[in-house]
């Protein structure tokens, strides 16, 4: 990734695009923090587009929804990370049908849709979202989008984005890798037949084999083990199942 990053620096001309692929390389080769490189990185997004913010969301197949899991903002501009966190399911599968053409999606103005696509308009203007660019990402254990919000600049070049994409996608992957070492690390010190299960704040189920959390069951498999938590006395064959 980084020799192609460095290809790229030597072919351009463009002084903001090659100042952008200098942040990018920096984001990943100087900082050992997985969240810091990927605040890095959303941060070389907002400088090149000159945007109120850029964020990073991620598809959850199961609630049929994008997740806004990273999110950085301009000076003076409003977080809107926890009021955006959930896109609309209506927005999310128009934009869905786009991306697994791996196409991006470019608004200069968001009056271009108002007649076309109201809720998408509604759910962007309520958010003082006037333009917007973003672009796919897929890679193995994430899927999703990286976005800009009203960029100044560069309102339709896609291609910057992009290069940035590829990065985070990685970036993504190696996060929820080392959650995932680190959940096996700490029930390893637990007996083979011993299971813990937290049910104040987020559901998580936790054994030898690693750990499951909320968003991991399907609403089948919540209402499944509700009953049994609630019948633990009983003993629940597979044909119940």
């Amino acid at each position: 990734m980084n020799k192609t990053i460095t290809n790229l620096i030597q072919e351009t001309n463009d002084s903001e695009l090659r100042q952008l692929l200098l942040a990018l390389i920096a984001a990943l080769t100087g900082e050992n923090d997985i969240s810091k490189r990927i605040e890095m990185l959303l941060d070389s997004a907002l400088t090149f587009y000159d945007a109120d913010r850029a964020y990073i969301i991620e598809g959850d197949p199961e609630l049929i929804t994008g997740v806004n899991t990273h999110e950085r903002c301009a000076p003076g501009i409003e977080f809107q990370q926890d009021t955006l966190k959930d896109m609309p399911p209506e927005v999310y599968l128009h934009w869905l049908g786009i991306f697994r053409r791996f196409e991006e999606i470019a608004i200069p103005d968001m009056e271009e849709i108002k007649d076309i696509r109201p809720s998408e308009y509604k759910y962007f203007n309520d958010s003082d979202v006037h333009s917007i660019i973003v672009v796919p990402f897929s890679k193995r254990i994430n899927q999703g989008f990286v976005g800009v919000d009203n960029p100044k600049k560069h309102k339709l070049d896609t291609m910057p984005l992009r290069i940035l994409s590829y990065a985070v996608v990685l970036e993504l992957n190696e996060f929820k890798l080392t959650k995932e070492k680190l959940a096996l690390e700490q029930v390893s010190q637990y007996p083979d037949m011993l299971v813990r299960v937290q049910l104040l704040g987020r559901l998580q189920v936790t054994a030898r084999g690693g750990t499951i959390y909320q968003e991991q069951f399907t609403t089948p498999g919540q209402a499944l083990f509700t009953i049994m938590l609630l019948n633990s006395h009983r003993t629940f064959s597979r044909r119940f199942i």
